[in-house]
């Protein structure tokens, strides 16, 4: 068991993807962040998005975990195509029919 989490880009890369799933073993906040920080320094096996979107200039901003799941359910998530039903981000800006202006900081 672990958490699936969602990462926000405060803006589309290359006109796609606005997105990145990830899963991490272990059940508190700490993991997910440290994860996190792992993708943004580059450490370990960080996604290439996450570093091409950093290069870019995109804020980055984890605004969904799912909590006590296994991995299906970021695969399950991903083979979707509609991460944005699971982003309250994007949830909102649909309802409000404009991109919102938030502020990213770091973990």
């Amino acid at each position: 068991m672990g958490q699936v989490y969602i990462i926000h880009f405060s803006q589309r890369l290359s006109n796609r993807a606005r997105h990145y799933v990830g899963f991490v073993y272990g059940d508190s906040l700490a993991d997910v962040k440290h994860r996190f920080r792992e993708h943004v320094t580059g450490q370990k096996n960080g996604a290439k998005i996450i570093k091409a979107a950093l290069a870019a200039g995109i804020s980055l901003k984890i605004t969904r975990i799912y909590h006590a799941v296994d991995m299906d359910i970021e695969k399950r998530i991903k083979r979707q195509k509609n991460t944005w039903k699971h982003c309250p981000v994007c949830r909102l800006e649909r309802a409000q029919g404009k991109q919102l202006k938030i502020k990213f900081s770091p973990l």
